[in-house]
């Protein structure tokens, strides 16, 4: 009877990360039905190479479609549950409001990035590239933050184990400097001469705001 109730609670706790897949479930639907062919691209991870080939190009200027609007929230929501179930497992016991407070700063950081970027980009020589390079980075991220929700499945609702949760978060790491390179790689290949700029780009727009968000996390204010 006492496992019944400790097991009854469990799930209780568990309800909003049950509503977070469902909507994340839409998400992944509405993108299917906005852009059918785009989202089969897409998901074929290991063949990105193809998909930047159709749509990295032109794509890379029209981030306000409901396509990469839906691929920005899948990203704030694989991201900010793998952060949680992290801090879970350090015993920080944190709640649900830290995941959408969480959430909110990031998304909010990651807003006011992109608008600097947007006003800066025409300034650049090579804003093209640099354009293209950012939507694989974007693109990288999008794609490891589904995979990151996939794995979390498994290990909230069925292989409650710390083990997998390290193995799934040094593997995902790992994934994440590798494209990361790839994509810092795939500018400096075009470009080699305009390191200056992405330099400039690195720590304007890549450290600055996790900067930002330490401070915003010390002070607790904005």
């Amino acid at each position: 009877m006492i496992m019944q109730i400790w097991e009854l609670r469990s799930f209780s706790n568990e309800d909003w990360i049950t509503f977070l897949y469902f909507f994340n479930l839409l998400i992944l639907v509405g993108m299917h039905q906005s852009q059918k062919r785009q989202f089969q691209k897409f998901v074929r991870f290991f063949q990105l190479e193809y998909y930047f080939a159709n749509y990295g190009v032109e794509s890379s200027l029209k981030l306000f479609q409901p396509f990469y609007i839906g691929s920005f929230l899948l990203l704030l929501s694989g991201y900010g549950l793998w952060a949680y179930s992290i801090l879970e497992a350090f015993n920080f016991n944190p709640n649900p409001d830290h995941f959408y407070y969480g959430v909110g700063i990031v998304g909010f950081l990651f807003v006011i990035r992109f608008v600097f970027i947007r006003l800066l980009l025409p300034f650049f020589k090579d804003k093209d590239l640099i354009s293209h390079a950012l939507y694989r980075s974007f693109t990288y991220n999008t794609a490891i933050a589904i995979i990151a929700l996939a794995f979390l499945l498994l290990y909230r609702f069925w292989l409650r184990d710390p083990i997998m949760l390290w193995t799934i978060s040094y593997v995902l790491i790992a994934v994440w400097l590798i494209l990361q390179v790839i994509a810092i790689r795939f500018f400096l290949r075009f470009r080699a001469a305009s390191f200056f700029y992405l330099i400039f780009y690195l720590c304007t727009f890549r450290i600055g705001p996790w900067l930002w968000l330490y401070e915003i996390l010390l002070t607790g204010s904005l």
